[in-house]
Parts: structure tokens; C-alpha cells; sequence
């Protein structure tokens, strides 16, 4: 009896196609569509009670699903009602949008500190709850973080609260939201007692590192204080890059006074890198004070320019008054 080897299991290709003749491919598969582009806030928050006041920063790049980007303001201020209430987040832009009008509902219903804690915690339990967790969006899609600081008009006591999604947190220091991987940096900023003018200075030093570790955290830097008075301090963001710049000076200077901290090196090294790190900071200080001047400078001339523009039109508003009265006064003489 001869036995007989299975034959191999050969697959079965098309024959090739002859030269410069395109075959169609067997049963193509149709492409599924694809998802519209969500607007997602992947960013970098900062939210620091000062000596005097507190300090809220957060930068501007927006992303979307589909990897573009985009240049937003991400902090809400609102300064009409019963309370100041500024608020920054990241997550899904519309779901963020109707956190924060919910949150400022609360604020200008709430009696105080206290009251509004208790009615932000409930809200948050109750949207999430009865709202958000019904929603059709993805899971991911439905986590918000963000910062909420409120003054209350009555009251000159100011309040730091987290939100992570359901959960309310009353904050009594500093917190990161985004990239928390400059959560130490801000930490040791607050224990330094910053006031408020001093902290906005290290929040945007903070943001520029962010901006560093991520690509999803960058454009200008926007920051708001607001003191114990009620006084709100903006700093402007037109020449954000210029200090930033400046300000990675710093890396470079720690980077010097590493080699003149480690004992193998000589002592007149030693006594020259640290010089050299004092002209440095020198230097970067009248560099920034520059700065300083120069905004001053362009802020005066936009309030004489504004000035004169006010006036031209008052004084054409005028003589447009007058001409028509005259214009009436012959219509009803003739």
C-alpha cells in the first residue's frame, strides 16, 4: 500500500495584472468615517493662595481629537453679582462651559464661603449624577478637573477650591491641574510666602516648564490675581515669550552653582562661577525691569491715544448735534 503525504495548504493568489493594467483590489473594505473633532482642554493650571490675595494661571493651546490646536482664553472671570469667581479646567470644552455656568448660578446664590462649598459639592454630586453620567459621550470624555477661586463682596475672606469631576476640594495652599508633573515646583514656590504680585511672577516660570515637559500645554500664558481688597491685578500676555525666555535663564544659572557647590572644585573656580552667577542674575533682572518700562510706556501712550480718539468723536457727535438742530430750525422757518 503507498501511502500519500497530505498536499501543503497553498493560498490562492489573483494572477498578476499585465503591465500598466491597475487590478482592482477583492472585495475592498469601506473606510468607517471619522469621528468629529472633539475640543479637549489638555492644559496646565495653577491655582495659588498668596500672602495677600491668590493667583490663577493657565495657558491657551487647545487641542482637538484630530491632533490640530488651537489659542483660547481658559480662565473665566466674572466680577457682577454677589461674588468675584474666577475658574480655569481641563476636559471637554462644552462640558466645562456648563460646569462653570452652573458654578457661578451657585456663587451669586450662596450667602458666603461656607454655603457656597456646601452648595458646590451638592451640585457637582447632582450633575454627574443625574446629567452628565446619562450623556452618550465616552467615559474619558466625561472627567473634568478644574480650579475655582470665589471672593464673596460681603466678605474679603478669599477660597481656593479643586473639582475633580463629582468630587469638591477646598484648597489651603497651591494645586496643579494638566501636567502635575510641576506640582513640586509650584509647592516650594508657595512656601516661600510669595505675595501676590510674586506669585503671578512664579506661575508663569511654572507654565513655561509645563509648556517644556508637554506638547499639549503652550501659547501665551494667561494670568489673573485678585488681592484681599478685591483689587484685580491682569498680567498681560503680548510679550509672554520675551520673559519666558528670559526667565530660562535660571535653568542655566543652577546649572553654574552646581559645579560650584560639589568639593572638588578649586576655590578660585569656586569664587568665579558665583560671581559670574550674581552678574547673571544682575543682568536677567535689568533685562525684565526693561521690559517693565517698555509696557508702561506703550500702556500710557494707548491711554493718550484713546484719549484724543474719545474727544475727536465727542467733538463730532457735537458739531453733528448742532448741525442738525440748525438744519430743523430752517425747515420750520420755511
Amino acid at each position: 500500500m503507498i501511502s500519500t503525504l497530505p498536499r501543503p495548504c497553498v493560498p490562492i493568489l489573483p494572477k498578476p495584472a499585465p503591465l500598466g493594467i491597475i487590478r482592482p483590489l477583492v472585495n475592498p473594505r469601506p473606510h468607517p468615517p471619522w469621528p468629529p473633532a472633539r475640543r479637549r482642554l489638555m492644559t496646565c493650571c495653577i491655582g495659588m493662595l498668596t500672602s495677600d490675595g491668590f493667583v490663577i494661571a493657565a495657558d491657551s493651546q487647545e487641542t482637538y481629537s484630530d491632533s490640530s490646536i488651537g489659542f483660547v482664553s481658559k480662565i473665566l472671570l466674572t466680577l457682577e453679582g454677589n461674588a468675584r469667581v474666577l475658574a480655569a479646567g481641563s476636559g471637554d470644552v462644552h462640558l466645562l462651559d456648563y460646569i462653570k455656568s452652573q458654578i457661578l448660578k451657585k456663587a451669586n446664590q450662596s450667602d458666603g464661603i461656607k454655603d457656597f462649598e456646601t452648595k458646590l459639592q451638592s451640585e457637582m454630586r447632582r450633575m454627574y449624577h443625574d446629567e452628565i453620567a446619562k450623556h452618550p459621550m465616552e467615559q474619558r470624555e466625561k472627567e473634568a478637573s478644574l480650579l475655582v477661586a470665589v471672593q464673596f463682596r460681603k466678605q474679603k475672606e478669599l477660597a481656593l477650591f479643586s473639582v475633580d469631576s463629582s468630587v469638591v476640594r477646598r484648597v489651603y495652599d497651591v494645586r496643579v491641574i494638566g501636567v502635575e508633573t510641576v506640582s513640586d515646583m509650584a509647592r516650594d514656590f508657595h512656601r516661600m510666602q510669595l505675595n501676590t504680585e510674586q506669585a503671578i511672577w512664579a506661575c508663569l516660570y511654572v507654565i513655561r516648564e509645563a509648556k517644556l515637559r508637554s506638547s499639549f500645554v503652550g501659547g501665551p500664558t494667561s494670568i489673573l490675581g485678585v488681592l484681599s481688597s478685591g483689587q484685580l491685578l491682569a498680567e498681560r500676555t503680548f510679550d509672554y515669550a520675551q520673559r519666558e525666555e528670559l526667565l530660562g535663564r535660571i535653568d542655566y544659572i543652577s546649572r553654574r552653582l552646581f559645579a560650584a557647590v560639589i568639593p572638588v572644585t578649586p576655590p578660585s573656580v569656586w569664587k568665579a562661577t558665583v560671581a559670574n552667577a550674581i552678574d547673571l542674575l544682575r543682568i536677567t533682572r535689568d533685562d525684565l525691569k526693561r521690559l517693565d518700562k517698555e509696557f508702561l510706556r506703550a500702556e500710557i501712550q494707548a491711554r493718550k491715544f484713546n484719549e484724543r480718539a474719545r474727544k475727536r468723536l465727542e467733538k463730532a457727535a457735537q458739531e453733528a448735534s448742532i448741525k442738525k438742530h440748525s438744519q430743523d430750525s430752517q425747515d420750520k422757518e420755511s
